[in-house]
């Protein structure tokens, strides 16, 4: 349930909030519209997912 309120939160035009997760669960990674996968501190792979909007109008 707190899941589906950070998603509405974030899909919300008035307040459009930013989340940011880290985990393994892919139950959780596969809700998200944005996942950056770290190894060692390091940025292996930066995935933005089809139908995202992440870098829509910026307020």
């Amino acid at each position: 349930q707190i899941l589906s309120l950070m998603k509405q939160l974030n899909r919300d035009p008035d307040l459009m909030t930013t989340f940011i997760f880290s985990t393994h669960d892919a139950r959780i990674v596969d809700m998200c519209n944005h996942v950056v996968h770290l190894l060692d501190g390091e940025i292996t792979n930066d995935e933005l997912k089809q139908g995202s909007d992440v870098y829509g109008e910026a307020r």
